[in-house]
C-alpha cells in the first residue's frame, strides 16, 4: 500500500527540490503541509502528486524555441 503521509524532507525529495525550499513554499502558502504529534511537518500524497503536475507543464523561455 502506497504511503499517504510524507515527511518533510521525504516530501521535498520527492519534488526534486530543497528542505529550505519546502519551507519556504509552505509560508508563503504554495503548498499544503499539516503537522504531526511531534509537531514536524507532513506532506499528503496527494499534495506532492499535485505540484508534481504543476511542475511538469511549466517550460522555460528557452524550451518555446526549436533548436539549430
Amino acid at each position: 500500500m502506497p504511503k499517504q503521509i510524507y515527511t518533510a524532507a521525504e516530501a521535498a525529495r520527492a519534488l526534486g527540490i530543497s528542505l529550505d525550499t519546502l519551507r519556504r513554499w509552505d509560508r508563503d502558502g504554495r503548498i499544503a503541509v499539516g503537522r504531526d504529534a511531534a509537531n514536524r511537518r507532513v506532506v499528503a500524497a496527494a499534495e506532492i502528486e499535485r505540484l508534481r503536475g504543476e511542475v511538469s507543464d511549466e517550460l522555460s523561455a528557452r524550451n518555446h524555441f526549436r533548436g539549430v
